[in-house]
């Protein structure tokens, strides 16, 4: 939306373009409101949550209702639906979340904070998701059998992606953590080291605890990233995602909160 918005500025005067329903600043609101479950003890806090949802649509006032009763999580859900959801972090979509703005500080050290808490980049950096999808969970589907790719710690469930440990990198640099930044390209380098039939083989992914590469070699978005997170580690620079974040829109970044705070049981009980 917010390229839609800024390649719409530089058409011709007269050019016709088409009014978008929501605008950039409305979907970063949204999935703000609905993509992020923090259940406030404060019954006026969570009220107002529940009246801003109500005014957008009726359904996801219902659905935020029926999600409250997981209280809270540090990241962003990988879907919503009417009356189901996704209860897991999804690495990638969380770490891109980070880097376009679209997490403000308090969402982004929440999400950092967890990913170092359950070792999303250990051994590698980093697993798709956490936790894996196990057999007789909700969301588990014996289609994830198939060529015995996606069964628990492998592949897209909970295997380890070196492209996804890029995007992890430069998560960490957006929101300062220098240090561990630098930590986790060092062994984004290793795991890029392991290869299926060669050294340096920069594999497609590896498996979830033994690190051990499992997918193709010679995968150019393993290499690519690494080089996009060493530039990022190097230079402090997002290339991409700083402009995106320079062109946020006024309302998104009025709206931000900035301070790192843990609620106790769930929310806060004081302002």
């Amino acid at each position: 939306m917010l390229a839609y918005e800024e390649l719409s500025k530089q058409v011709p005067d007269g050019t016709s373009v088409h009014q978008l329903a929501v605008d950039a600043a409305g979907i970063h609101e949204r999935i703000n409101l609905l993509m992020w479950i923090d259940r406030c003890w404060v019954a006026e806090h969570f009220a107002e949550q529940l009246e801003k949802l109500k005014s957008i649509r009726l359904e996801w006032f219902m659905l935020y209702h029926n999600i409250g009763t997981i209280s809270s999580r540090p990241f962003y859900l990988p879907w919503v639906a009417f009356r189901e959801y996704g209860d897991w972090c999804d690495t990638l979509g969380n770490c891109l979340a980070i880097m376009t703005g679209i997490a403000d500080g308090h969402r982004r050290q929440h999400i950092l904070r967890y990913m170092l808490q359950v070792d999303m980049a250990d051994p590698y950096p980093s697993k798709a998701i956490h936790p894996p999808i196990y057999p007789g969970d909700d969301d588990w589907r014996e289609y994830y059998r198939s060529r015995n790719l996606n069964l628990p710690h492998q592949y897209h469930n909970g295997g380890i992606w070196p492209m996804i440990g890029g995007f992890h990198i430069g998560a960490l640099v957006r929101h300062q953590w220098t240090d561990e930044a630098h930590n986790l390209l060092i062994k984004l380098a290793k795991g890029n080291k392991e290869g299926a039939d060669m050294k340096w083989g920069f594999n497609e992914w590896l498996h979830g605890t033994s690190g051990h590469p499992i997918g193709y070699d010679k995968q150019a978005w393993s290499a690519a990233m690494y080089l996009y997170a060493e530039h990022a580690v190097q230079s402090g620079e997002l290339l991409l995602f700083d402009t995106l974040v320079q062109a946020k829109p006024a309302a998104a970044a009025a709206a931000e909160n900035n301070d790192f705070f843990i609620r106790a049981g769930g929310g806060p009980t004081s302002d």
